[in-house]
């Protein structure tokens, strides 16, 4: 195999920054000005020997300081952050889930791990994809939506690094949202458990 060019290097270590650490193959085809796909390939292979990137997945590669938010976001742009990842953004909750993020998209769920590092896309019905906002381009559930999914997964089955029944600070949400999101659930038994929570019951 020949020598990796270090023009190869000085480009991915000119663009990382601008990428956040987070290369999609068609970013590569780009950096690397490379149309034959089984020379890229051998490219980027020889860029992963070097220990300049590493594969996360088929298509997605990291390099070092590589964002946690932008590899969730190339891995699926729909998905918003919630649960446990905003409630602590927002000081609902003292415990922070360091090496797990939390989204939410349409569809089935998925689970992607990179090292020390699990990203959980939790899937949701269409008449629940909603409370989030976009901010240059990343979606963000607001807390009273990031609460309510926490306990729809819960009440699921799911288990959490903190006790979403008694850790969170549930004073700072906006009662008013927080109803009005509940009209959207037709699960009475969940509606139900959502609202005796609120309650202090």
């Amino acid at each position: 195999m020949n020598r990796l060019p270090e023009s190869d290097i000085l480009r991915v270590q000119q663009l990382s920054p601008v990428l956040n650490g987070v290369f999609k193959l068609s970013d590569l085809q780009i950096v690397l000005a490379s149309r034959n796909l089984k020379t890229l390939h051998n490219r980027i292979t020889r860029l992963i020997k070097t220990g300049l990137l590493k594969r996360f997945r088929n298509g997605i590669y990291t390099a070092e300081g590589f964002s946690r938010e932008t590899l969730s976001i190339r891995i699926n742009p729909d998905a918003y952050f919630s649960l446990g990842t905003v409630l602590a953004a927002n000081a609902l909750i003292g415990t922070t889930p360091e090496k797990r993020l939390y989204a939410v998209k349409t569809g089935r769920s998925r689970c992607f791990k990179h090292a020390d590092l699990v990203i959980e896309h939790l899937g949701i019905s269409e008449a629940l994809y909603f409370g989030f906002t976009e901010i240059q381009g990343v979606k963000y559930a607001d807390s009273e939506k990031a609460y309510l999914d926490t306990l729809y997964y819960y009440m699921k089955g799911r288990r959490f690094s903190f006790n979403p029944m008694i850790d969170v600070d549930i004073r700072r949400l906006n009662r008013s949202r927080m109803n009005r999101y509940l009209t959207f659930y037709k699960n009475n038994r969940f509606v139900k458990f959502c609202r005796n929570l609120l309650n202090g019951q």
